[in-house]
């Protein structure tokens, strides 16, 4: 039989509860959302060379604003990744989410958990104070 809540455990559960409506929250609003001007330089003719380049070679400066295909290099500098398509890129996006949802969800599981071990050793602690005064008094 499932023995009943103590308060300690109701509040451990509700603060749990809406933390990770909280924390779903948040992967909803930082989920990355595509970029138009690297969409547009997926489908214009004149980056075909920068969706032909292999994944080692690449831009070693950073792309001046107003220079041809400049999102499209600009995500090939910072990420190290060359896009070949329109599909590359929604999948590396939704890696990037993943990998992102993933790392909240672990932080929420881990914050948690010592928070509730740390409830069950104070709990523990204050539990044991009363029998040693009473061993004192007596």
């Amino acid at each position: 039989m499932i023995q009943r809540l103590n308060p300690w455990q109701r509040f451990w559960g509700m603060f749990a509860l809406v933390s990770l409506v909280s924390t779903i929250v948040l992967i909803v609003a930082v989920w990355p959302a595509p970029d138009a001007a690297i969409v547009a330089d997926l489908h214009a003719p004149a980056c075909q060379q920068w969706r032909d380049m292999p994944d080692a070679g690449g831009p070693n400066y950073f792309p001046e604003p107003g220079e041809p295909c400049r999102a499209m290099r600009l995500f090939r500098y910072e990420q190290h990744f060359t896009l070949h398509s329109e599909d590359d890129y929604t999948a590396f996006l939704l890696r990037a989410g993943v990998r992102k949802a993933l790392y909240g969800l672990a932080w929420w599981a881990g914050f948690l958990g010592l928070l509730y071990v740390s409830g069950v050793y104070a709990k523990k602690v204050v539990d044991a104070m009363p029998k040693r005064d009473r061993r004192k008094a007596g």
